[in-house]
């Protein structure tokens, strides 16, 4: 496995793959611009798995394109692809030298012991053991589409506390919301509503 880092200012893949490397993954920086990746021609990559995440390193960054060479297609009808913010998309070369997509979003699930706690870029369900004491969690700079689970799984009448980021709502209102024992949250971001 071969990891390439990319960004607006480097996003060149030719000639950074290692010679008879199969499965490459592709971390794209997007926190300051989008940009277009170009795939290596085909004769070139034989057998070969390219995984692009999307991974602004800081905000909500910028969708990524994904093209191949001129003459060469995608998913027998395509040209290129794009992959959203905290999303993963993986392209194959087959047996018939063509490329093909799969693709899927970046989540994990975690539990939260400490506080404060920051969500971070892939955090999807969020268990707080609230039993040793209360949880402040602070949200991330929504992401249009975001979805977050917060759950309160504590039963030591401890609150989990969950802030909006900046000047971002949370339910209609810039201010933090509790979260009492054994009560979840289910948030979905929206740019101009905020987190509901």
């Amino acid at each position: 496995m071969q990891i390439i880092t990319l960004n607006p200012s480097d996003y060149v893949l030719s000639g950074k793959v290692r010679e008879g490397e199969t499965d490459v993954r592709v971390i794209c920086d997007t926190e300051t611009a989008g940009f277009t990746v170009t795939l290596p021609d085909l004769l070139m990559a034989i057998n070969k798995q390219f995984t692009f995440y999307n991974v602004p390193e800081s905000g909500a960054g910028d969708v990524v394109t994904v093209q191949c060479v001129t003459g060469q297609i995608i998913n027998d009808n395509q040209t290129s692809f794009t992959v959203h913010p905290f999303e993963v998309s993986e392209i194959v070369s087959d047996k018939r030298k063509r490329w093909v997509t799969a693709g899927g979003v970046i989540v994990e699930t975690g539990r939260v012991t400490d506080t404060p706690y920051n969500v971070g870029a892939f955090d999807s369900d969020i268990f707080c053991d609230t039993d040793g004491n209360s949880i402040l969690v602070n949200l991330p700079v929504g992401t249009n589409g975001r979805k977050l689970r917060i759950i309160n799984c504590g039963t030591s009448d401890n609150d989990v506390t969950v802030a909006p980021n900046g000047s971002e709502l949370l339910t209609g209102v810039n201010e933090s919301s509790p979260l009492g024992d054994k009560s979840v949250i289910i948030l979905t971001y929206e740019p101009t509503e905020g987190w509901w």
